[in-house]
């Protein structure tokens, strides 16, 4: 996922401590380098360094995705969902949860079979 926005709004970020490990400016990748607290193309001597008639143009935040261990996810136990002295729209939506996680477990199993 990715949001693009202006050179400005990044820096005032950056300012805010908000700062985004990896833009793309013009068809270029930059990570921020701590240590220096700029953006670099890595492996590349290149340094993004906005002058101020370039503050309306864009850049886009590019997102890592995080790894979710989809093996570790839990289902709601049989015993609660029996036993609840909630709703049974509150056992169905329980049920149907079990159901999700079940198939998103054999869709990653599936996957790591092909790998």
């Amino acid at each position: 996922m990715s949001k693009t926005i202006k050179v400005i709004d990044l820096l005032n970020k950056i300012a805010n401590g908000e700062i985004p490990n990896k833009v793309k400016y013009k068809d270029r990748i930059y990570v921020w380098d701590e240590e220096y607290e700029n953006y670099h193309v890595e492996y590349e001597n290149w340094w993004l360094h906005p002058e101020y008639k370039k503050l309306n143009d864009t850049v886009e935040i590019i997102e890592e995705q995080q790894d979710i261990d989809i093996q570790s996810i839990e289902d709601i136990k049989d015993i609660f969902i029996e036993n609840a002295s909630c709703g049974e729209d509150v056992k169905y939506l329980a049920r149907k949860y079990n159901d999700l996680i079940q198939a998103v477990k054999q869709l990653d199993k599936q996957i790591k079979e092909k790998e």
